[in-house]
């Protein structure tokens, strides 16, 4: 019952805003921004030759103000949802994976990641590949630690809802 009433009270939330972009987009080629915050942008990274076990994407949240970045992995695990896992900057040309049942290499608190549509309807959770369709919207749960530790803002984000801002083929 408790997870049912804070779908609902999420759905709710998201309901209260702007809808998204409609998602002709694939998930290679989207640039989101988050609600309230529009200098806080997120977009998929590839992983390239460092693919593995935790996904051949990456989600990267970056500040146009602070100019600093977090990254996750994702990771299905053995639950129903989708979980970010916290990493050192996946752009950077030494990084390596790290191991998801160790701490290291882990700067950040894990999260969830869930998809919604523009209508706000959540979809089923998947891992994100670049050739997929881009969300509308995406939600990372308690967010907003997570910018503060990570040096992307000073300020409180109420939440994490980061919808289509633009795509782009470049």
């Amino acid at each position: 019952m408790k997870n049912k009433l804070l779908i609902c009270a999420i759905t709710a939330q998201m309901a209260a805003f702007s809808p998204g972009l409609a998602s002709a987009c694939s998930v290679a080629h989207v640039l989101y921004t988050l609600d309230g915050a529009p200098y806080i942008k997120a977009r998929f990274e590839p992983l390239g030759s460092h693919g593995h076990t935790l996904g051949e994407e990456a989600f990267v949240i970056e500040s146009d103000k602070s100019g600093k970045k977090i990254s996750y992995l994702f990771d299905m695990g053995s639950g129903p949802g989708v979980h970010l896992i916290s990493t050192e900057d996946v752009t950077q040309p030494n990084w390596t994976p790290p191991d998801p049942d160790s701490r290291k290499h882990r700067p950040l608190f894990d999260t969830e990641y869930l998809e919604a549509t523009a209508s706000d309807h959540f979809n089923a959770p998947r891992e994100p590949h670049a050739t997929d369709d881009a969300a509308a919207k995406i939600l990372v749960n308690d967010l907003s630690e997570a910018l503060k530790l990570g040096g992307l803002t000073d300020q409180y984000v109420l939440q994490g809802f980061f919808r289509i801002s633009s795509c782009s083929t470049l």
